[in-house]
């Protein structure tokens, strides 16, 4: 029995590949499913997809193969494009493994339960995330621009792209910051240095002491006496005396609220550093 998807009864409409009823009996046969430019066919049995289910397009193509068990995908399921390029594989495992390409075959996604890892490439075939071990890694034009998590201090790998954030940020802040205008993410940057590079971190907060965006200046400042990075009492003390210094009712760059003057942030912070 070949029935349309929209003649059978969901159970439950959050499980479309369960409980599935005609006429109020669970339903055994072929569920259609039509979608403009193709059809898909999946075996139902006692109400649940079970079998290979296929979508093709209207001339035949076949764009997606996949196997069910009782209501669930197992096994693998392809998917192609109208010209027959792969456009996914799945492994559902346990663990599931995943890949995924653009039209002109260039990978851009990579998934790996067993490893915990996750990568995705631009349409041009450069990285553009990995997440590995609770770490995610960001990249622009194939460099590495941030990163964000828990280190693993067991992982050497996962310790060495924090090393690696450190030089990127020590040898390229200017031109990360005047590339991105993501004033947030370099203090993301700053927290993973803090935490894993101290020394680089001690050069980079320096440099940010001095940078023309006042926001910036102000949130370093802070940050130093956050983080109690008493390495730079000197730099904040003679700061305070800099003629740059802006007069009190300085309020912040636009989109943002600053109800101090930044010599009182730099005197918070002198504080902070004993």
């Amino acid at each position: 029995m070949r029935i349309d998807a929209d003649e059978l009864e969901l159970e439950d409409p959050l499980l479309e590949d369960q409980g599935l009823r005609h006429h109020g009996l669970p339903f055994t046969g072929t569920r259609i499913d039509r979608e403009p430019g193709s059809i898909a066919e999946t075996p139902i049995v006692d109400g649940s997809a079970h079998g290979r289910h296929t979508r093709t397009s209207i001339d035949g193509v076949l764009l997606e193969e996949a196997e069910y068990s009782r209501g669930r995908l197992v096994g693998e399921r392809r998917q192609w494009f109208h010209d027959g390029q792969l456009r996914s594989h799945v492994h559902f495992g346990p663990p599931r493994r995943e890949k995924e390409w653009n039209e002109r075959g260039v990978l851009v996604l990579e998934r790996d339960d067993e490893l915990k890892l996750r990568r995705t490439w631009t349409d041009d075939g450069e990285l553009r995330s990995e997440r590995r071990d609770g770490l995610t890694r960001e990249f622009t034009h194939g460099q590495l621009a941030w990163t964000r998590g828990q280190r693993s201090t067991t992982d050497a790998t996962t310790f060495a792209a924090y090393t690696f954030v450190a030089e990127v940020m020590h040898a390229h802040l200017d031109t990360l910051l005047a590339e991105h205008d993501r004033e947030h993410d370099v203090f993301i940057w700053v927290h993973s240095l803090i935490a894993t590079a101290r020394p680089e971190a001690l050069g980079v907060m320096r440099r940010l002491f001095t940078n023309d965006s006042l926001w910036i200046r102000s949130t370093a400042l802070a940050l130093a006496g956050n983080a109690r990075l008493t390495e730079l009492r000197d730099d904040v003390a003679a700061f305070l005396g800099d003629a740059r210094v802006p007069p009190r009712e300085w309020h912040g760059s636009t989109g943002r609220s600053a109800s101090r003057s930044l010599d009182e942030v730099a005197r918070v912070a002198l504080r902070q550093l004993g």
